[in-house]
């Protein structure tokens, strides 16, 4: 993932001195890649990640299966056609009502106002309030049984839950190329990844019908990212 997405919430200057609070020794290694003068970076867990650790998971109490989508924003064309395109929201529509699922969509402001959502007449799809958009998206991931995204930081923040993640990225040679990822995520396109929508409706069918299948591998990255699982990271720091 990008090391900028980070800075602000991880940032804490004491005096002369700056510290870097990380998830794990993985993370820790690619700030100490990214700033080489920094010494003082400290494996705490962050703070936003205490709620995910619910004792009672809300979304067993779904009627339907919920699935969030939370695509992280970018500028380029080949992005900016593909979620302006009515068919391919009504593609996705089709997918979720076959099966029998609610499809939450937390989209960037700025994408969200290309699409004239009143006119698609969705059935499955429901677009998060922009009041929802500005909140802090941690407070719904438990809510949802699966997520959809793509070189988001939510994604390391979702495998906490241990449910399944399916990554959506039709456009990661332009991503790549207009805003470049960190190296070593990269092994996470070993993850359940779709770049269509054909491909991408397989893998929810397999997460709501087989979700074990697709969960295992959030358990295995989680061990890699979370070196904290105790819902303490605030007590810590």
């Amino acid at each position: 993932y990008r090391i900028g997405k980070f800075l602000a919430p991880l940032f804490f200057i004491t005096g002369n001195d700056s510290i870097i609070i990380v998830n794990s020794e993985l993370e820790k290694k690619i700030y100490e890649n990214a700033f080489l003068t920094i010494n003082n970076i400290f494996i705490l867990g962050y703070p936003r990640n205490d709620q995910l650790f619910v004792k009672e998971p809300q979304h067993t109490k779904n009627i339907k299966p919920k699935v969030l989508y939370a695509p992280t924003f970018r500028n380029n064309s080949k992005w900016k056609q593909l979620v302006s395109d009515n068919e391919f929201w009504k593609m996705l529509d089709n997918c979720a009502s076959n099966n029998n699922i609610i499809l939450d969509v937390k989209i960037h402001n700025s994408d969200l106002s290309s699409i004239n959502t009143s006119s698609l007449n969705l059935k499955s799809i429901n677009f998060l309030s922009r009041s929802e958009l500005t909140s802090d998206i941690n407070s719904i991931l438990p809510q949802h049984d699966d997520l959809i995204s793509d070189y988001s930081g939510v994604i390391f923040d979702f495998l906490i839950l241990k449910r399944p993640i399916i990554l959506f990225d039709p456009d990661l040679k332009e991503y790549l190329e207009e805003r470049g990822i960190y190296a070593s995520s990269l092994r996470l396109h070993n993850f359940n990844s779709a770049n269509n929508v054909e491909q991408l409706c397989k893998l929810i069918e397999i997460s709501i019908k087989n979700p074990e299948k697709l969960a295992d591998l959030s358990t295995k990255y989680l061990e890699e990212y979370h070196h904290f699982k105790d819902g303490k990271n605030s007590e810590r720091i």
